[in-house]
């Protein structure tokens, strides 16, 4: 038999980083990262992990230097910001085909971050924020370029902000809950609206904590409502008397997904999506949004999301009012989500 003639099965790298931090388990991009490997394990094609100790692509360059590529047809990369790698992939090993998980829109993402230190005058972290969204955006414009597919992980990052840089190479690959469970029977649950914050200091949840301290500090004496909040004491100014419970860190969020109504996601920042809106949605949990974020969440999310006005208690009211109805069905539209996780997967590494 000539086996020139045979075509040769896909063999696939996997990078992505193992983060240090205090319980990254927990954190959307280590849950991002798992439905993929999910993916590889399920579909049983070959492959390989290369896992860097960190987003550095210094790091990164020298470990795939280290490694003979000529055995694979494919490298998936997590994170478009690695521009050196990339082109070194492209100089010397010119028929591997790269694909890359893009979890946000990275340039205008950080920017964002680093307006937000300046902000609340931390002008150190802003600069450092800043020379991230250069970085991370020379590393879009790398991928845009060189990069077989890029896997973006909403429809707006698909429709709105790669297609400008990399045309028809770009795939709406959305996040979907791999453990999904029968969301909970309403009646069981109290009038309870919780703000899940990081176990890490971030400026978006920061922000969203200001947001939702506010609009309870304005509403709370008309509602009948009990308001929560995880995570570390983030020494807000002049909120001692609004009647939020400080829970601290939370290992188990089930426990209080099961009890409560809705979540409240309010902040304006940030890029990606929120995978806690989804594990929410499981427990039969509604999420409050802003406005301005509501139309970039992906349209099989959206049925779980409220809308809200941040300028306005009235709209926090009602929004918490809309709250006590039940959650459409979350399996149907999870199982739509992971149906197209998996044809995207199909289209960029096994084809």
């Amino acid at each position: 038999m000539n086996d020139l003639n045979i075509k040769k099965e896909p063999y696939i790298l996997h990078v992505y980083p193992e983060s240090q931090i205090k319980n990254f388990k927990h954190s959307g991009g280590s849950k991002g990262i798992k439905i993929f490997n999910d993916f590889l394990k399920n579909s049983r094609v070959n492959y390989d992990n290369c896992i860097i100790d960190r987003k550095s692509d210094l790091l990164l360059l020298s470990k795939l230097r280290a490694i003979n590529l000529n055995i694979y047809s494919h490298i998936l990369i997590h994170y478009p910001m690695f521009p050196l790698s990339v082109l070194y992939l492209r100089i010397f090993y010119p028929k591997l085909k790269i694909v890359t998980r893009s979890h946000n829109a990275e340039f205008p993402h950080w920017l964002q971050h680093s307006y937000l230190e300046f902000k609340n005058f931390k002008f150190k972290e802003s600069l450092k924020f800043f020379f991230t969204a250069i970085r991370n955006g020379f590393g879009e414009l790398i991928m845009a370029l060189f990069a077989r597919h890029i896997l973006a992980i909403t429809e707006w990052e698909t429709n709105s902000y790669w297609k400008k840089l990399a045309f028809s190479k770009t795939l709406y690959t959305p996040y979907y809950l791999s453990d999904a469970i029968k969301a909970q029977d309403c009646k069981i649950k109290e009038n309870q609206c919780i703000c899940l914050m990081s176990p890490n200091y971030s400026s978006f949840l920061h922000d969203a904590a200001k947001n939702f301290y506010k609009l309870v500090s304005s509403a709370h004496s008309s509602l009948d409502w009990n308001f929560v909040i995880t995570g570390e004491d983030l020494n807000l100014n002049n909120v001692s008397d609004v009647p939020i419970k400080k829970l601290g860190f939370v290992d188990d969020i089930s426990s209080l997904y099961i009890k409560s109504k809705s979540i409240a996601v309010l902040t304006r920042y940030g890029y990606g999506f929120k995978t806690k809106i989804l594990e929410a949605a499981a427990y039969g949990c509604w999420s409050l949004v802003p406005s301005k974020n509501y139309s970039r969440i992906p349209n099989n999310v959206k049925p779980f999301c409220i809308s809200v006005d941040l300028d306005s208690p009235m709209s926090f009211k009602e929004a918490l009012k809309l709250s006590e109805t039940k959650l459409p069905d979350f399996c149907l539209q999870n199982d739509e989500l992971k149906s197209q996780f998996y044809e995207s997967l199909k289209t960029s590494l096994l084809k």
